[in-house]
């Protein structure tokens, strides 16, 4: 939780195992915030990995994908009231995430993101190709991203 909120993201909505976190544009893209977020929460899960074996006998692992783009939000419900997102920005990450393992990357990151940032010298980024992904008209290029030490 913390490394979302030293990075201004905000919890959207746990799904399963997962965690959806946004970002207004400019905040997500200031300082890297979305980058910086992963990263962060990958050092603190390797910070705390003794305790995880210890009590569960292993370290958790995640992956995550990275987009940006629009989306429309409103409130759904009148008993049990949400937040809801919508637009083609959720699917196309979501299924960015799911070509993590095919791509052997833990963190895939778009071409329409990347041209946003401005990601300087802390980062490898390394193209994975283009892709069609399902629910998009044109191929989507992926970038895999490392933490250069």
């Amino acid at each position: 939780t913390d490394a979302i909120i030293d990075t201004d993201g905000e919890i959207y909505q746990y799904v399963g195992d997962e965690i959806v976190i946004s970002w207004k544009h400019h905040l997500g893209i200031s300082n890297n915030n979305c980058l910086k977020c992963y990263f962060e929460i990958a050092k603190r899960l390797e910070q705390h990995k003794e305790h995880y074996i210890e009590n569960f006998g292993l370290v958790p692992e995640f992956k995550a994908g990275l987009h940006w783009g629009e989306i429309t939000s409103g409130e759904v419900g009148r008993i049990k009231k949400e937040i809801l997102f919508t637009g083609d920005v959720l699917n196309t990450t979501a299924r960015i995430q799911s070509l993590c393992n095919e791509l052997q990357s833990d963190l895939l990151i778009s071409e329409e993101l990347l041209v946003e940032m401005n990601v300087g010298d802390d980062y490898s980024i390394a193209s994975k190709g283009k892709f069609e992904l399902r629910g998009r008209d044109k191929k989507i290029e992926l970038f895999s991203v490392s933490m250069l030490t």
